[in-house]
């Protein structure tokens, strides 16, 4: 970068190759809140013949064991949450958005891994109180929807932040 005299420091100019990488970035936005809403659909709790899919856990389990069943569940949460990453990354991918669409992807998969995240938190801690070793409560206990469920979650929170910045 060179300095004019009269302007400033000079900035470069869009190129090519710059505005590649960040709609690269914005199709792993656009992947990982694929992945994070494809995860409702895979078991969250238990594992073997026994298993609980996001829609049959109520919302409520995220701050207290003692849920009663609602019709809102952690499913329908993550539904709307990993569904408005997902709109908001593709309108920055197809270049039909506002400015503000990949800050708004970001926001949307922060709130997507905070979900799964204190999920699992919640999980974790009520395997431990009930006496259940803590490599039985990741292995047996939370379920891999969680897992595939925080890594889309991440990448598409990390990398609309990212394609936001670019």
């Amino acid at each position: 970068m060179t300095t004019n005299q009269r302007q400033g420091p000079m900035t470069p100019a869009a190129t090519p190759e710059r505005s590649g990488s960040r709609a690269g970035v914005a199709v792993a936005a656009l992947v990982g809140g694929g992945v994070a809403l494809g995860s409702i659909l895979l078991p969250w709790l238990g594992s073997g013949a026994f298993t609980l899919r996001p829609f049959d856990i109520p919302a409520a389990y995220l701050w207290s064991a003692a849920a009663a069943p609602s019709d809102i569940s952690i499913g329908l949460v993550m539904l709307v949450g990993a569904g408005l990453t997902v709109a908001a990354a593709l309108l920055g991918v197809l270049g039909i958005a506002p400015a503000g669409a990949m800050p708004a992807a970001a926001v949307f998969g922060s709130i997507a891994t905070a979900i799964v995240a204190v999920f699992a938190a919640q999980t974790i801690r009520l395997g431990l109180d009930a006496g259940t070793p803590f490599a039985d409560v990741l292995t047996d206990v939370i379920g891999y929807g969680v897992w595939v469920a925080l890594v889309g979650a991440l990448i598409a929170s990390w990398s609309a932040r990212l394609a936001s910045r670019s």
